[in-house]
């Protein structure tokens, strides 16, 4: 039985060519098993890539966190691994508050506090399965 959820994401700072918002996607996986996906816009524009991955590696711990405590009302323990491929949306998580960051949603911000529920990491560009959801990709990383 597997005791982790783990959501890989990924975004596009302002990809959309007519509102320049950004798309952003992923992928839930309970243990190997991907139990959900997920691709479309993002609700607010972004001033910066940090921002954008770290608005959807924060939609991502919300579908995993959902799922965590569905799973808990069936007496079913599982921890949340929040994982992106962006190395400044993994610093935003590891502190509280906006910082820096000027154009951040505050509802974005549950995440840095819900540090004991949901873990956070970084996976590697080439590795990060989510970037599909984002953008064309050749031959070879679909087939990886």
């Amino acid at each position: 039985m597997p005791t982790e959820i783990t959501i890989v994401t990924d975004s596009d700072w302002a990809g959309e060519e007519v509102t320049r918002r950004s798309r952003g996607g992923g992928f839930e996986y309970e243990g190997k098993a991907c139990i959900d996906s997920w691709a479309g816009l993002q609700a607010s524009r972004a001033r910066s890539n940090g921002e954008t991955e770290y608005a959807e590696m924060t939609n991502g711990a919300t579908r995993g966190t959902f799922t965590k405590n569905f799973l808990k009302e069936m007496q079913i323990e599982m921890m949340v691994t929040a994982a992106g491929d962006s190395t400044a949306a993994i610093g935003i998580c590891s502190r509280l508050g906006a910082g820096r960051i000027r154009h951040l949603d505050a509802r974005c911000l549950w995440l840095q506090a819900a540090s004991k529920e949901v873990r956070t990491k970084e996976v590697p560009t080439s590795e990060n399965v989510a970037d599909l959801m984002t953008k064309a990709l050749g031959p070879t990383r679909h087939h990886n």
